[in-house]
């Protein structure tokens, strides 16, 4: 189990939640307190699509579960309310832990189109999106994104 802390741009501030891994040794508790849920396994799109469909079906205080597909997306679905809806996100220069939690922190931050951000370690980034289910992750421009 992982805490993640990504800084963002105005207004949201920081977002900070447990990421967890979806393998065979994961302990069960650890799964019940995941903000984010994320595998090791590349699978078609389809599948990965599914699969985080089902695992946000289990687990009701699991807020993203994500998913690497083949064609080198990542495949999630998202809690919001009492609905779930699907994302695909292009990540860019990110692992697909951290490709999880950035689609929660675009959760936090209310969806916005363009969502600059950092993660201790990384270089500043910035996160597009069509407003609704399409992500895409890139390195942020100079000057883009002021760092906090």
């Amino acid at each position: 189990m992982n805490l993640i802390r990504i800084h963002l741009s105005d207004p949201a501030g920081q977002d900070e939640h447990l990421a967890v891994c979806l393998d065979p040794d994961a302990p069960a508790a650890e799964l019940c307190q995941a903000d984010v849920l994320t595998g090791r396994h590349l699978m078609p799109a389809i599948a990965a699509a599914r699969l985080a469909e089902w695992i946000l079906s289990l687990l009701p205080g699991c807020t993203v579960a994500a998913f690497a597909a083949l064609d080198g997306t990542v495949r999630a679905c998202v809690r919001t309310g009492n609905s779930r809806s699907p994302v695909v996100a292009a990540p860019g220069p990110v692992t697909l832990t951290l490709t999880g939690s950035l689609i929660h922190s675009w959760l936090l931050a209310g969806k916005p189109r363009t969502m600059c951000f950092t993660i201790p370690g990384h270089p500043p980034m910035r996160l597009q999106s069509d407003g609704s289910a399409s992500l895409a992750v890139s390195l942020a421009t100079s000057g883009a994104c002021s760092d906090r």
